[in-house]
């Protein structure tokens, strides 16, 4: 059994998740063609890169290792590209921009200890498990396996995926990276409210959708509460 490795980024302190899905069960081709079409690397010249990568091991029996960082230091950005808001607004991720340099770090040592893991451990060396041999054609330059081979291979082939969050961060008023308050109400403003996984100050290491149902939920409890008050003073009372 071989396996292969795709590393995505999740934007969001020093910490990574290894997760592991299974290849090639469905076809006779292995592990090539699902991935291909389903790659972070869109463009023809990314699918060229990406057919040499699994061309030579099609119809092997492999898996594939994601390794996640879930804290990255890096933190992207979102601009208006006009005053047209029928205009696509532009996203920056920047990945690995940190100025530490920790967030490649943290990727490079998570890909050794998830290949350390796939090759050492009882059950999987009862399997056979191995990394497989063909070098990322960007990065067949450096030694394979090597921290330098890694960080290549990781900043070419980096993606962000699952749950996207912004921040419209909850926090104290007057704070300069506070958009709403403790009842998620937008700060300077009157009867708006943000009830979304975007007002976490820091966006939780686990999946989003627990946090965000509970956003939501006591979200709707402070409206609802909101109104009750209002209701019951009457009519007259200006809104909070």
């Amino acid at each position: 059994m071989q396996m292969l490795f795709s590393h995505h980024l999740e934007p969001t302190q020093k910490a990574t998740q290894i997760g592991q899905t299974r290849n090639g069960c469905s076809s006779d081709l292995g592990i090539g063609e699902s991935l291909m079409k389903h790659s972070p690397m869109h463009s023809t010249s990314a699918y060229d890169v990406l057919k040499k990568f699994f061309d030579p091991i099609k119809g092997t029996d492999a898996f594939q290792i994601t390794v996640m960082l879930s804290r990255p230091r890096a933190r992207g950005e979102m601009l208006l590209r006009s005053s047209d808001y029928k205009d696509n607004p532009i996203f920056d991720a920047r990945y690995f921009e940190d100025p530490e340099g920790s967030d490649i770090k943290v990727m490079v040592e998570g890909c050794k200890r998830a290949v350390y893991m796939s090759e050492n451990s009882p059950a999987f060396r009862r399997l056979g498990a191995r990394l497989s041999p063909v070098p990322f054609p960007p990065c067949k330059h450096l030694e394979f396996r090597s921290d330098s081979y890694w960080e290549c291979f990781v900043r070419h082939y980096s993606v962000s995926i699952y749950h996207y969050s912004e921040r419209r961060a909850m926090g104290p008023k007057g704070s300069p990276k506070a958009v709403v308050d403790s009842e998620l109400r937008v700060q300077g403003t009157k009867r708006l409210r943000v009830i979304d996984a975007g007002i976490m100050p820091y966006v939780v290491t686990v999946n989003t959708n627990g946090p965000t149902i509970m956003i939501g939920e006591r979200g709707v409890q402070f409206v609802l509460d909101t109104w009750k008050t209002y209701v019951s003073h009457g009519a007259h009372k200006p809104y909070p």
